[in-house]
């Protein structure tokens, strides 16, 4: 937590905090995780993510 609370303060404006830890210098490590943790940037995400919530909502989850 502290790499990217310095990276934030020191390095760029970025769109994720993978793209200012890795402008500090540091490596950044993906690892597998739900697909349903999607990243939201432009508006055609916001349709998937409507579209998801109705899909669990439905399921009663």
């Amino acid at each position: 937590a502290a790499v990217l609370r310095q990276a934030h303060a020191a390095g760029p404006d970025a769109t994720d905090d993978a793209a200012v830890v890795e402008a500090a210098g540091y490596a950044v490590v993906v690892v597998p995780g739900d697909e349903r943790n999607r990243k939201l940037t432009v508006g055609p995400d916001l349709a998937v993510l409507e579209a998801d919530l109705q899909a669990f909502a439905a399921a009663g989850r």
